[in-house]
């Protein structure tokens, strides 16, 4: 199948304890009019690396691989909400923000060096014409909410224009955070893609 756009993200329904965060997430998305968002179909999420529409799926496979077994997980939080540039709401990493940069760093590595996002990392909620601000807060909807980031994903924009998770890439050493050096692709992941986990029906 062909991908529009293919991207990183962490779904925050797939992290532990992220069920209620998500479905907070995902109600107030509705409410800020997410017809305008073009990510409307794709689960609350926070992109490592920005879907773009020139990269290579097994060459990404082999890369977050790579990634994810110097990685073990890791909590965050997230508060706000806060109006952003453009009008945009976002909801800003409150606690855990120097784990998720070093590894989103290492993530615009190899294949997808130089990628990495303008924006501090962050979940946004929409482009809808958002409630009065105050003080550059939005006084409603408060989230302050810690998960465990356990998985990280790769995601893809159909054709028309629906997003679906191609499987999520399981953070595999034990000690919390960035817990070993990065080596080459070719020394470490084995011929069975460990560490990967197969979409349902994917006959994985």
């Amino acid at each position: 199948m062909k991908f529009r756009r293919v991207g990183v993200a962490v779904l925050l329904g797939r992290q532990r304890g992220g069920l209620p965060l998500a479905a907070a997430v995902d109600r107030a998305r509705e409410r800020l009019d997410a017809r305008f968002d073009p990510e409307r179909d794709l689960p609350a999420h926070l992109w490592l690396v920005e879907p773009a529409d020139d990269l290579d799926l097994e060459e990404l496979d082999e890369h977050l691989d790579r990634i994810v077994r110097a990685w073990g997980p890791f909590p965050f939080a997230l508060g706000g909400p806060l109006l952003g540039d453009g009008g945009v709401v976002v909801l800003a990493v409150s606690a855990g923000a120097a784990d998720l940069l070093a590894l989103r760093d290492d993530c615009c590595t190899g294949p997808l060096d130089g990628r990495q996002p303008e924006s501090p990392p962050g979940v946004q909620l929409g482009y809808g014409r958002p409630p009065p601000v105050r003080g550059g807060r939005l006084p409603h909807d408060r989230f302050d909410a810690g998960v465990t980031l356990t998985n990280i994903s790769l995601v893809a924009e159909r054709d028309d224009g629906e997003w679906t998770s191609l499987g999520d890439y399981v953070l595999r050493a034990t000690s919390p955070g960035r817990a070993g050096s990065l080596v080459f692709a070719s020394a470490c992941r084995p011929r069975d893609g460990a560490g990967r986990r197969p979409e349902p029906g994917s006959g994985g």
